[in-house]
């Protein structure tokens, strides 16, 4: 695959998670992805553990929207730094975060990274951060388009 088809498929991805689409996360994975949070000790393994993952954040996060800042590709892997703003239901959130994604031939990620912004979370006090109307979050553009691509010269 091209870098250009590459960053299509991970702005789709991105734009899927913006519109909710499970069936359309799952299927950007190979069935037998291996899925990492920079937070967790053991990650995730195939598809059904990518599907349950994404309900349950789905679930938690129901006004949540990401904005990419910047994309960078290299091979057959894509790098994207992103924001995550929205709420919980209850609180606003807002955290960076970057993925790693290592697509096979077929154009599936077959390995995955995500690594959080801990310095933007330890900012966030959820004792005191303002409670919000989620009705008022943050609402779904009509399309995601990219704000930057990054190639490494030569």
């Amino acid at each position: 695959m091209t870098a250009e088809e590459l960053i299509a498929r991970a702005y789709d991805l991105i734009a899927a998670w913006n519109q909710r689409d499970v069936d359309r996360i799952v299927s950007a994975f190979s069935a037998e992805v291996s899925f990492q949070y920079s937070s967790w000790a053991s990650g995730l393994a195939g598809r059904q553990a990518v599907r349950a993952d994404a309900e349950a954040l789905l679930r938690a996060f129901e006004h949540v929207e990401l904005e990419v800042k910047r994309t960078l590709t290299v091979g057959h892997v894509v790098t994207q730094e992103f924001i995550a703003r929205g709420t919980d239901g209850e609180r606003l959130v807002e955290r960076g975060a970057i993925s790693v994604a290592d697509y096979d031939s077929a154009g599936r990620i077959s390995s995955y990274a995500r690594y959080w912004d801990a310095r933007m979370t330890s900012r966030v006090d959820f004792n005191t951060t303002p409670r919000c109307d989620p009705s008022a979050a943050v609402r779904p553009t009509a399309a995601v388009r990219p704000i930057a691509a990054i190639r490494p010269t030569a």
